[in-house]
């Protein structure tokens, strides 16, 4: 694509809204005991005097499972925006290329018609 002054339109790049998985902390540590605990004993409340008992014996296991999916999410949005970025520079690099191409292809041109 060449517009009328001989420039070529520069690629389309792709952007990510998509933002970065944020750390674990204590209180995503308590929710996800709680969902595992109302799995492990469906007839109790998630908030009753024996989870709050093993709570702080479980705390400790549920933030490194937390922190174990953490970085499994933030390897992959790594190697996404890793991806896209590759991609967005190899867009770039073709456009330099095809646009120095027609430069040098307008210098010869001149330099037969002078």
């Amino acid at each position: 694509m060449c517009s009328r002054g001989g420039r070529t339109e520069e690629p389309r790049y792709s952007y990510s809204w998509e933002s970065t998985p944020t750390e674990p902390t204590e209180h995503d540590a308590r929710e996800f005991f709680n969902r595992e605990y109302k799995r492990a004993f469906p007839d109790k409340r998630a908030n009753s005097k024996h989870a709050n008992a093993l709570w702080p014996e479980k705390k400790d296991h549920a933030l490194a499972i937390l922190r174990e999916q953490y970085n499994a999410q933030l390897a992959e949005h790594n190697a996404r925006e890793s991806r896209r970025m590759a991609e967005n520079l190899k867009r770039h690099d073709e456009w330099i290329a095809s646009a120095w191409s027609m430069a040098e292809f307008e210098n010869l041109v001149r330099g037969l018609v002078a």
